[in-house]
């Protein structure tokens, strides 16, 4: 059973290790990108239409549940935009307000999950521990009444 779980828990490690490096890179790649623009944008014009489209992606990301890279996506592009057009900063905030409100949103729940899991785990063991008793004290008794009926046997026997 020990060795079922484990394999099962490695399998999906693996599956989610491998599934988040790709869109991770994206991010990155993205944030990169609109930093680029940013820094060669000429006018203010041209950069809020940067901001509002990283903007769209970041929302994107929420959408996609993928809070974290969408955190990071902010971290990254903010402080060039807040350096190099100011006036356009205020427009992440509602990116920020969306991250910040579905990260609530997602520890609620991931909270929730791990706490059913936890209480799964420690009912599966506690009824392994009794069930593991419950074998042992049967085991004990027959082995009792085993060496009882042979120890009879034998008196019958020198009778």
């Amino acid at each position: 059973m020990k060795k079922l779980f484990l394999s099962l828990a490695v399998i999906a490690s693996l599956c989610m290790a491998s599934c988040g490096g790709s869109a991770e890179k994206a991010a990155d790649q993205q944030a990169t990108e609109v930093v680029d623009q940013i820094n060669k944008a000429s006018s203010e014009a041209e950069a809020q239409d940067i901001v509002s489209k990283a903007q769209a992606y970041v929302e994107k990301l929420v959408k996609e549940g993928k809070i974290q890279e969408a955190k990071d996506y902010l971290d990254k592009i903010k402080p060039t935009i807040e350096q190099k057009f100011p006036s356009t900063a205020p427009l992440l905030e509602k990116a920020q307000a969306a991250i910040t409100a579905a990260a609530a949103l997602t520890g609620d729940k991931t909270e929730s999950v791990t706490d059913k899991a936890k209480d799964a785990a420690s009912e599966a063991a506690d009824s392994i521990a009794s069930k593991t008793g419950q074998a042992v004290d049967a085991a004990t008794d027959a082995a009792t009444d085993a060496a009882n009926k042979a120890k009879d046997a034998i008196k019958n026997a020198l009778n």
